[in-house]
């Protein structure tokens, strides 16, 4: 968990090989273990909520949270 952003993902509900938000986002805050999806936690805090993984997951699963 970042200091001042949270980034969720329903890992579970995440289709496996499925890149979009990795190959979307700009900060590199998605990678894949394998074919299981996980937050990059040292880039979490580069977040800028543009919004593009949100719209760009056909799954709906992304949750950007503000800690402040």
């Amino acid at each position: 968990m970042g200091l001042f952003i949270t980034v969720k993902v329903s890992e579970s509900r995440c289709p496996a090989g499925c890149k979009a938000c990795v190959e979307a986002c700009p900060m590199d805050i998605f990678d894949l273990k394998g074919e299981r999806l996980v937050i990059a936690a040292e880039n979490e805090d580069e977040c800028t909520l543009c919004g593009i993984c949100l719209q760009r997951c056909p799954e709906k699963i992304i949750e950007l949270i503000k800690n402040y």
